[in-house]
């Protein structure tokens, strides 16, 4: 999702928000396209950046997952909270991006502040979202990034190398992170496999090569 491709948005919006010129509907829809403008108006006119809407999800996840880099370089200089949970996967604007396979908003994201060991209700990490996505130069980013990606678990045990073992038909994710230094001998929890079992019990040539 880049540039000015389909846009994201939220029909069900709180109440105006202590702003005397727009309301949160209004810096909602600002933010969602994109517009810097009217987005610093309103927080220089006293709109909190961490204000969110009836789902919990803060202006930095609907700038985040419409690509809008400018916006968001906004909220993070307003110190707007690049961790916030919020939606009904209780996820971060990272989550939202990562998801997309979104790589410089992920950067811009993690220059902030952003962390990628937060899971959501599907007890997964950004990392995990990224493999799952096959966005493999956000795999590449988040490894370069966190020393613990390599290894990070989601609620079952499933490490990067054990996704990738078990959904990814390419050689190229599993090597980024088998050469970050992953432990390959980790065990997911349900049935103990390891990356290699789960390979080899879907059948993935390329991962047990």
């Amino acid at each position: 999702m880049d540039g000015d491709t389909e846009v994201l948005t939220h029909n069900f919006m709180k109440p105006p928000v202590v702003v005397d010129t727009f309301s949160f509907h209004q810096v909602i829809s600002a933010t969602q396209h994109g517009d810097v403008g009217l987005v610093e108006a309103a927080l220089k006119q006293g709109l909190s950046p961490s204000t969110t809407d009836d789902d919990g999800c803060s202006l930095l996840h609907w700038a985040a997952i419409n690509n809008r880099i400018e916006v968001v370089k906004l909220l993070i200089s307003y110190n707007a909270d690049t961790n916030h949970i919020g939606g009904v996967l209780a996820s971060t604007p990272l989550h939202w991006a990562a998801r997309t396979g979104l790589t410089a908003m992920c950067a811009i994201l993690v220059k902030g502040g952003a962390v990628c060991n937060i899971r959501d209700v599907q007890g997964y990490t950004p990392m995990h979202l990224a493999i799952l996505g096959n966005h493999v130069p956000l795999v590449a980013y988040f490894l370069l990034k966190f020393d613990y990606a390599k290894d990070i678990s989601d609620n079952s045990g499933m490490t990067p190398a054990m996704l990738c073992a078990k959904q990814s038909y390419t050689m190229f994710p599993l090597r980024l992170i088998v050469r970050a230094g992953a432990d390959l001998s980790l065990k997911e929890h349900f049935s103990g496999n390891t990356a290699l079992h789960l390979a080899a019990s879907e059948r993935n040539k390329s991962a047990t090569m």
